[in-house]
């Protein structure tokens, strides 16, 4: 999968989490995501936690920007295995700094695009974190294609809604999203299957 990755004309690379079920094992994922030559982020799931994470992943929460848009990478690894609980009823109070962090990002006029590991789910797309600013949320952790609209008012020529998305069915398959964000800035998403029913697990 990496192999393909690296021939992808990208910008840069997003690894939505749960890279590793082990303190052990984190430094061998490390390694491995080394390999990926494109600029890289990884952010972490409900199985990466930990000081020995962040020593070899840096920042739990960061964000950057690119061109017009604003990146949002989050740490959800706190919600942990609470599959009924997105992050965006929880993260202001479980993580108050992260929490305060992302208020003020998503105060940045522009468009923004968050990663994270958990998605928000859909009881929950009132939250005061789904401020207009925000384009999308592309997350990981559930095993099936999720993806839900919520109302967008920012002015698009083609686009009115934000979407939250876990990428694609993935359980047994090695895969990955291509995002393509055009001119006008609507999005492609371009699933890639480079082998069926073959991962780690």
């Amino acid at each position: 999968m990496i192999n393909s990755i690296n021939k992808e004309d990208v910008d840069f690379v997003v690894a939505t989490g749960d890279v590793a079920d082990s303190s052990e094992s984190i430094e061998i994922a490390a390694n491995t995501l080394n390999k990926i030559t494109h600029k890289l982020f990884v952010i972490p799931g409900d199985y990466d936690n930990g000081d020995v994470w962040v020593k070899y992943f840096g920042d739990k929460y960061k964000s950057f920007d690119f061109n017009s848009y604003h990146f949002e990478f989050l740490d959800t690894s706190f919600v942990r295995h609470r599959f009924g609980v997105g992050w965006a009823n929880v993260i202001g109070i479980s993580d108050i700094q992260q929490g305060d962090w992302l208020r003020e990002r998503l105060k940045i006029d522009g468009y923004h695009i968050i990663f994270s590991h958990h998605p928000v789910l859909i009881e929950y797309v009132k939250n005061e974190f789904l401020c207009d600013n925000l384009r999308c949320i592309y997350s990981g952790h559930l095993h099936d294609v999720f993806k839900l609209y919520f109302p967008y008012d920012k002015p698009l020529k083609t686009f009115k809604y934000g979407f939250n998305i876990v990428p694609m069915q993935f359980h047994g398959n090695s895969c990955y999203l291509s995002v393509i964000i055009n001119d006008n800035s609507d999005i492609t998403n371009i699933p890639k299957i480079v082998s069926e029913k073959k991962t780690a697990w």
